[in-house]
């Protein structure tokens, strides 16, 4: 049943970001002409509250979520995005991804990360490892997204059971 709720949470996620990633993308031209101002203005303001209403659904998100800046920095973060990682959320707010990626998996994250940066992806998924504040291991298996502010990284984790590390690392 927790599976369910899980993979319902995600897929409602999903199903926002690509709606409205669609709708905006559509908006802000027409034929190639540019939109006017106030057309311009009324797509920032609903960007603006997509931000919050994705922050509402994070929040209440049976799966692990956090907004990454382009500066690595995480926030917004929900308590089970804390627990995959082996943190408290408290204490894990403002730090960076890679001041908790296990080494090996730093590289490849990294690398993956610039070529969202580049534009040559919009997303990526890989399986990783954390290293929590009681210096355990916490696998994951880790999408990131861009954002509609192409700002930040939309991050979804999901905690491999016992600690059981896939074969295959992407």
């Amino acid at each position: 049943m927790r599976l369910g709720m899980m993979s319902d949470s995600l897929g409602l996620i999903v199903a926002v970001i690509m709606l409205l990633r669609g709708a905006f993308g559509s908006l802000q031209s027409v034929n190639g002409i540019r939109t006017s101002l106030h057309q311009e203005a009324y797509i920032s303001e609903a960007k603006s509250k997509f931000i919050y209403v994705l922050l509402d659904v994070v929040r209440n998100s049976q799966i692990g979520c956090v907004f990454v800046e382009y500066s690595g920095h995480m926030n917004n973060m929900n308590e089970q995005f804390a627990k995959a990682a082996g943190w408290n959320r408290e204490r894990l707010e403002g730090k960076t991804w890679m001041s908790i990626t296990h080494p090996a998996d730093l590289e490849p994250d990294s690398n993956y990360v610039l070529e969202m940066i580049d534009g040559f992806r919009t997303y990526y998924e890989m399986n990783k490892r954390y290293i929590g504040e009681d210096g355990l291991i916490y696998p994951v298996r880790l999408r990131v997204s861009v954002m509609l502010d192409q700002k930040r990284f939309f991050v979804t984790v999901t905690p491999y059971a016992h600690n059981v590390w896939p074969q295959s690392s992407t």
